[in-house]
This record gives C-alpha cells, structure tokens and sequence, in this order.
C-alpha cells in the first residue's frame, strides 16, 4: 500500500513550505504468467523514483512485487535523477536480472515468477562493501 496523500514539506534553509504530491503511473502490462497479470507501474516520490512490477491474480487481489529501477533525485521534488541505485533487465524465458549497485555494494539477483505468482530468488551474488 502507497499513500498518494499530498504533504508538506520545506527546503533548508528557506523553510518555504511546499506541497509535493506523489505520482502512480501505469506503464504496461507485462506477459510473465498465464495464471496471473503482471503490471509495470512508476512510482514518482519526493526524494526518489522507483518502477515496479506487480502480479495480481486474476481476481484482483495482489500477489508479489519486486522493484526493477530505482534512483534518487538530485535534490527532493526534482525532475533530474542521480545515477540508479536499481537497474533490472527481462530476459527472453521471463527471468530478472536484478542489480543494485551503491555505496561500494554490488547485488547481483535472478528472480522468476512461479506459477503461484510470486517472485522467486533464483541466485545471488554480491560484491564489495556498502560504505556510509
């Protein structure tokens, strides 16, 4: 569940205080599993973007979701991005070739949608150290 609530916000050191409402845009509908529907949706947040795939069964009702692009904006409410922190790819058999990469931390995933729905871990492979 999302809040699509606008909020207030401020920006230091102005304190003028902003609205900022968030955005759900749906992309696509992808064909991942014949016993489920599998939908692409953009979220669009204050401080990030992030795009998601979601299966719903075929009554409605969510399944499983995995995030396949995320990245920061440069400053809140902006429309430029810093560089993804989530890069995702669909191969041609349906698998995701998931990849985090920040701060010095590398993830490395392959994820598949069973038959139930629901986004499976296939492997994992990481590399370095996340670094605050």
């Amino acid at each position: 569940k999302y809040s699509a609530m606008p909020f207030n916000y401020s920006i230091y050191p102005s304190n003028e205080e902003l609205t900022y409402i968030p955005k759900f845009s749906a992309i696509g509908k992808l064909e991942m599993n014949p016993n489920c529907y599998c939908f692409l949706l953009r979220r669009d947040q204050l401080e990030y973007v992030s795009i998601e795939i979601w299966s719903v069964s075929r009554e409605g009702v969510p399944l499983s979701h995995i995030c396949v692009f995320s990245a920061d904006r440069v400053t809140d409410a902006s429309k430029e991005l810093e560089t993804p922190i989530v890069q995702s790819e669909i191969t041609e058999n349906g698998e995701i070739l998931w990849d985090y990469n920040e701060r010095g931390l590398h993830v490395m995933q392959v994820y598949r949608l069973n038959d139930s729905g629901i986004f499976e871990l296939v492997s994992t492979k990481s590399e370095g150290e996340f670094s605050y």
